[in-house]
């Protein structure tokens, strides 16, 4: 399983001040294959000075 792409923007603190989840654009990859990624963040904090791009497990959901 393919986990998403969170991209998080920090402040010149280290403190995060935005961040966005991108799913992969595939579900499945064979051992040592690569995809690219996409993801947009509408309006970017102007605090940003930094970026940082790190898988993120999906959300569980109750039950």
């Amino acid at each position: 399983m393919v986990p998403m792409i969170r991209i998080a923007l920090y402040d010149s603190a280290g403190e995060e001040v935005q961040h966005v989840i991108a799913p992969p654009l595939k579900n499945r990859l064979q051992p040592g294959a690569t995809i690219g990624f996409s993801a947009k963040l509408p309006e970017p904090s102007a605090l940003a000075r930094r970026l940082e791009v790190t898988f993120s497990e999906p959300k569980k959901t109750g039950g």
